[in-house]
């Protein structure tokens, strides 16, 4: 009985590991997801300072008068899309960092699914070797 108690009180700590294994993935999952909308946000405002470069090019070939107002524009545009780059550099390496995580959290809870299954195997053979006891005890 103090072995099938053991085994039942380590499935449970089990499931529980488990059940938090498997939240920490919809976490990180739901992490991932966001920084893959912030990744999308920032794809949209490197196209849109790309756009604004180009824009600002333009103006300074059409407009040599306007040559410096331009060129400030331009600077503007172009320390824009720098930081543009780095925050999309950023958001690359931290999904990455989040997709990685959720594979080794996901691996985790193989593991601790296969470790379930065997805890599970283990009670019910305990059981059944308690009524084995339970029948000759009764002979």
């Amino acid at each position: 009985e103090a072995l099938a108690m053991g085994a039942q009180q380590r499935l449970v700590t089990v499931e529980g590991e488990h059940r938090q294994a498997r939240e920490t993935l919809a976490e990180v999952s739901s992490n991932l997801q966001q920084k893959e909308a912030t990744l999308s946000k920032t794809e949209a405002a490197f196209a849109e300072a790309t756009k604004l470069q180009e824009e600002m090019l333009v103006a300074l070939d059409a407009n040599k008068t306007g040559k410096e107002l331009a060129e400030r524009e331009l600077a503007e545009a172009s320390a824009e899309l720098k930081e543009a780059r780095e925050y999309q550099a950023s958001a690359e390496a931290l999904a990455t960092a989040k997709a990685e995580e959720a594979e080794r959290t996901s691996h985790r809870c193989d593991a601790l699914e296969e470790q379930q299954a065997r805890a599970e195997l283990a009670v019910q053979a305990l059981e059944e070797q308690l009524e084995g006891a339970d029948k000759d005890l009764a002979l």
